[in-house]
């Protein structure tokens, strides 16, 4: 059984993806080495120029990202990613999945991540403290369909988000 990990840095739409999610025919068993048991999709912003001034609400590479305040593309330590407000960023999935990898920079103070359910049940939560640094997170819930980040102070920045999705 293969495991894909697709890196998307251009609007492409996930059905495009979950439509190459074959389950193996009668004739096949479901040890193939060819059977495709999900992917990681993964989203970054490597690709856009730094001060980048992004839409409050905008759809890159099937993951919805959205705040009431100002989002931008910040080089900070030799990485680029999304910049948020203190006011914070909302990042939608197109499907529920059960685990999110992101790495997110915490360059003034904490940032709460929340994750939900389709019925905006609390799944998850955690606190990246501040460390003038870009720290990889997990988490892990039933059903994820969209992650809340809150506070920063106006420098938490969203360098890379990776979602399974299940075939």
């Amino acid at each position: 059984m293969k495991t894909y990990k697709i890196v998307l840095a251009l609007t492409i739409p996930l059905l495009m993806f979950v439509g190459s999610c074959n389950q193996p025919s009668s004739s096949e068993t479901s040890d193939s080495a060819d059977t495709l048991a999900g992917f990681e999709l993964c989203v970054d912003f490597s690709l856009f120029p730094d001060n980048t001034t992004l839409p409050q609400t905008f759809t890159l590479g099937g993951l919805t990202f959205s705040s009431p305040g100002n989002l931008f593309v910040n080089e900070t330590g030799g990485d680029r990613g999304l910049q948020f407000d203190n006011v914070g960023l909302t990042v939608e999935f197109p499907v529920p999945v059960s685990s999110v990898r992101f790495i997110l920079g915490t360059f003034n103070t904490d940032v709460k991540v929340e994750a939900f359910d389709p019925s905006n049940n609390l799944v998850a939560s955690d606190v990246v403290a501040a460390s003038n640094s870009y720290n990889p997170v997990q988490m892990t819930g039933a059903d994820i369909i969209r992650l809340v980040f809150t506070g920063g102070g106006s420098e938490g920045i969203l360098k890379e988000i990776c979602i399974d999705v299940d075939c």
